[in-house]
């Protein structure tokens, strides 16, 4: 896999990757809702993480930033939920006028910067909710 973080595979990807499979062939309702949520903030993540948000936002992105910003919210993510919040507003007010490029070079930009730990909040909000738990991405245990 391409993705490598601290040369391990990132929790972000193996949730994701988990969730997907579990999902099998997309079929309704197949996800509780914290799985969902925890589907939806990998995603979200890792085309941040990779730069491929432009893409990953192609399909309603104002719908797609919601879902994300609910989801970060719920796993505990506070300040990237409150960039998403921003981020939409400002689409609202502009009237969605502004390109998806250009939305998600600022995202992208804007969340580089973030303070919160996203591997471990997936991590604690996958404990939490699904009763499953990672070693802490720190310790490699």
């Amino acid at each position: 896999m391409g993705e490598t973080w601290r040369g391990l595979y990132p929790i972000t990807a193996f949730v994701r990757d988990a969730l997907r499979k579990a999902n099998g062939n997309g079929a309704v309702n197949a996800l509780s809702p914290p799985e969902e949520t925890l589907l939806t903030a990998c995603e979200f993540w890792l085309a941040v993480s990779s730069g491929q948000l432009s893409e990953h936002l192609k399909t309603n992105p104002v719908r797609q930033l919601l879902n994300a910003q609910e989801a970060f919210a719920r796993i505990g993510a506070a300040r990237i939920a409150s960039t998403l919040r921003a981020t939409v507003a400002g689409l609202k007010r502009a009237n969605s006028a502004v390109p998806v490029e250009k939305t998600a070079a600022h995202i992208e930009e804007a969340l580089s910067r973030t303070e919160d730990e996203i591997d471990e909040l997936i991590a604690q909000f996958a404990a939490k909710h699904m009763g499953v738990s990672f070693p802490h991405p720190a310790s490699g245990r």
